[in-house]
C-alpha cells in the first residue's frame, strides 16, 4: 500500500456501497458482512487521544523534534476502510479531532472520502502536511450512484468539493 499507517475513525459506513470490500472484515470481530455494516456504526471515541499518545511517544524518542518523528512515521491514510466523513462525523467530530493531532505533529496525511463534509475542516487541512485528498466518484450519473452507493452525496457535489479544495491550494483529486 502507498502508506505506512491508516486510521479509520469509524467501523461501519452508512453509505451502503454495494461494492464495499470492508464489509468482509466484519467477521474478524464477530459481526456479519451484511447490512449490519451500514446500520451499526462504531464510533472510535478515543481515537484522537490514542493517536496523541502514540505520536507523543514517538516524538519523545526524537528529542521532541517533530519533523524528524514525522519523517520516520511516514504517510498516514485516513479513510481506507470506511468514510471518515460519513454523516455521523457531523456530530461525533472524531475525524476533526484526529486531524488536529496530525496537524500538531506535522504528519503527512492522505484522506479518502465521498463527502463534502470535508470542507468543514478547511481550516485544519490548510495547515496540515497533506499528501492528497481523494474524493471517490464511480460515475457521474446520479441514477447509477443511487443504485451502487445509496446514501452517498451525488457526484456533482463531490466534484464541487474537489474544486473547493483546489481553490484553497489543497492537493485534491478524484
Amino acid at each position: 500500500m502507498p502508506f505506512e499507517w491508516s486510521i479509520n475513525p469509524y467501523r461501519g459506513c452508512t453509505h451502503g456501497c454495494s461494492f464495499c470490500y470492508a464489509r468482509a472484515f466484519q467477521s474478524f470481530i464477530g459481526r456479519e458482512a451484511d447490512d449490519e455494516f451500514q446500520n451499526r456504526i462504531t464510533i472510535k471515541q478515543n481515537a484522537a487521544e490514542a493517536l496523541e499518545a502514540q505520536l507523543a511517544k514517538k516524538a519523545k524518542k526524537f528529542g521532541g523534534d517533530l519533523d524528524a518523528a514525522a519523517d520516520q512515521i511516514g504517510l498516514i491514510a485516513i479513510g481506507t476502510a470506511t468514510d471518515p466523513y460519513q454523516p455521523i462525523e457531523g456530530k461525533a467530530m472524531i475525524t476533526r479531532e484526529i486531524l488536529k493531532v496530525l496537524a500538531k505533529y506535522r504528519i503527512l496525511t492522505s484522506i479518502t472520502t465521498r463527502s463534502p463534509l470535508i470542507l468543514r475542516d478547511l481550516d485544519l487541512l490548510s495547515e496540515m502536511r497533506i499528501s492528497s485528498i481523494n474524493i471517490s466518484i464511480n460515475t457521474l450519473r446520479a441514477d447509477v450512484t443511487r443504485k451502487m452507493e445509496p446514501a452517498t452525496p451525488f457526484p456533482a457535489k463531490r466534484l464541487e468539493t474537489v474544486e473547493a479544495l483546489m481553490k484553497r491550494d489543497i492537493r485534491a483529486g478524484i
